[in-house]
């Protein structure tokens, strides 16, 4: 009964949930043969891992000794086998859904709003150098919108 509280160790159960969670992938994009068995391995990992946050979230990270729980390392472990097989079926998902869209017009505070973002260190994925560069170009910006007031005649 302990195995079915939150799922962790029951099969059964997150059978169950990795069903639900294929089956919406499933209905919102297309896959290949060898996908499918991608998309079965995450939607797997997710059930495993949403069951493991369950009941860290209810149960703590530590256990009554004050150690670590084991799930941690467990949810370690189905985190990367998540993000491999993630990798297998991104690109189609990524490729699907920008199809799917209109390309978007994007203006200049389009421009400095993802500049400002980079540089502040709103974007994960940026490294120190992108900041920098995203700074500069700020900069750059900046000066010349100052220049352009300057510039500008005032009529009456």
């Amino acid at each position: 009964m302990n195995a079915a509280r939150h799922g962790v160790h029951s099969p059964r159960l997150i059978q169950a949930s990795a069903s639900e969670i294929e089956a919406e992938f499933a209905e919102s994009f297309e896959f290949s043969p060898t996908q499918r068995f991608a998309l079965r391995e995450v939607a797997k990992c997710i059930a495993i891992l949403d069951a493991i946050d369950r009941d860290l979230d209810e149960r703590g990270i530590v256990d009554k000794a004050g150690e670590p729980r084991y799930l941690l390392d467990h949810r370690y472990r189905h985190s990367r086998q998540l993000d491999h097989w993630l990798a297998k079926i991104s690109e189609t998902i990524e490729r699907q859904t920008a199809a799917g869209q209109e390309p978007k017009h994007v203006g200049h505070a389009d421009y400095v709003y993802e500049l400002e973002r980079i540089a502040l260190g709103g974007d994960s994925t940026a490294s120190t150098h992108d900041r920098l560069n995203a700074l500069k170009e700020l900069l750059k910006l900046e000066s010349s919108a100052a220049k352009a007031s300057e510039n500008k005649v005032v009529l009456f």
